[in-house]
């Protein structure tokens, strides 16, 4: 068996592997939404006060910070692909659905920009690797994304890959985490990919299933959604998402227009 890495491609670009840290697997959410603390000018964020509201290394001293996708030949970044989320994939059961629409870093509900980029700090076993995406949705449909999470994560125990590409992984055991006090309102969870067990050249060798744990946090900043993620590899401890990272992200966006 070899080590695996999960990539998970959104608007063709693609997240890599999450450093490792402590987490809590059996802490149960309970935080109800917070008020918005932007009542009365909470607007949409359009693409390029989205893309500027990515944290940078000014907001976070030692960090870097790298787009995910590759600069054209003029050096600029295309554009993103803003999918219909109405012809998007759909998950068995369909309790399920919004775990695997933030699998691949999207939900039920229509956004209109979108930016991502991978953020890392330390080395070695202090090092943290997270994939930050943003999502501009309507000031009415922003909270959903968080409001049907939750309930997904009453409902949903597994559901598999819808991948082309890995029919045979499936998503198993999500679980929520406390909520971190950031922003309008937080949800966070853990949750395992399985997959099978494979050999140096990517074939199934016929071992056990292998099965890496995860983390998401999802932070509402007024009608903005910011999607947290990041892995380690199996037989070892719960990545982290450290909390200056998404107060950083959630103070830009505060601000962001």
């Amino acid at each position: 068996m070899v080590a695996l890495c999960t990539v998970l491609t959104v608007g063709g670009v693609a997240a890599g592997c999450g450093g490792t840290g402590p987490g809590s697997a059996k802490a149960r959410s309970t935080t109800p939404a917070r008020a918005s603390r932007s009542v009365g000018r909470v607007r949409t964020l359009t693409q390029s006060e989205l893309q500027s509201a990515l944290v940078n290394a000014k907001d976070l001293p030692g960090w870097t910070m790298n787009s995910i996708a590759v600069p054209g030949d003029d050096g600029r970044l295309p554009p993103p692909r803003i999918p219909d989320v109405r012809r998007r994939l759909r998950a068995t059961p369909a309790v399920c659905q919004p775990l695997y629409d933030l699998s691949v870093l999207t939900s039920g509900w229509q956004y209109s920009a979108y930016a991502d980029q991978e953020v890392r700090s330390g080395t070695g076993a202090s090092e943290h690797l997270v994939m930050t995406a943003l999502e501009s949705y309507s000031v009415a449909d922003a909270p959903k994304v968080l409001s049907d999470l939750r309930t997904a994560l009453r409902g949903c125990s597994s559901f598999r890959s819808l991948s082309p590409l890995d029919p045979d992984d499936r998503w198993s055991d999500p679980h929520p985490l406390p909520d971190p006090a950031v922003g309008d309102e937080a949800v966070s969870y853990r949750i395992r990919l399985v997959v099978p067990s494979v050999d140096s050249d990517g074939n199934n060798d016929g071992g056990p299933p292998v099965a890496a744990p995860h983390i998401f946090t999802v932070v509402r900043s007024g009608a903005t959604v910011a999607v947290f993620y990041a892995q380690s590899f199996p037989d070892t401890p719960l990545p982290q998402i450290p909390s200056d990272l998404l107060r950083a992200q959630a103070d830009r966006l505060a601000t962001a227009g």
